[in-house]
């Protein structure tokens, strides 16, 4: 991303936050269970929920839905999940 990228919260899909949000709560749901350290991103649990979904955001949308959660995270708002490592500028999360 360049230097005059600045992520707004105007949203394509006025539904995008709502239906990441319900995606990523299906994943922690259906990997209760798998105690790993392996982190991954919003995208990558989202993909492997609801591909279709996520490939339908804009671009710009899938930067906030990415953004929102993180900060949603740091609100506590999914104690199941952990902070990883970042890959790039992009955090990551695993099931605690």
């Amino acid at each position: 991303m360049s230097n005059k990228f600045k992520l707004d919260w105007n949203f394509n899909d006025e539904k995008a936050l709502d239906k990441a949000v319900k995606t990523v709560k299906r994943w922690i749901a259906k990997n209760r269970k798998i105690k790993s350290d392996f982190s991954l991103r919003i995208r990558d649990m989202m993909m492997e929920i609801a591909p279709d979904i996520y490939e339908a955001f804009s671009r710009g949308d899938k930067c906030r839905v990415g953004r929102a959660i993180s900060i949603m995270f740091d609100y506590g708002y999914f104690p199941e999940l952990c902070r990883g490592k970042k890959k790039g500028v992009t955090n990551t999360y695993f099931l605690k």
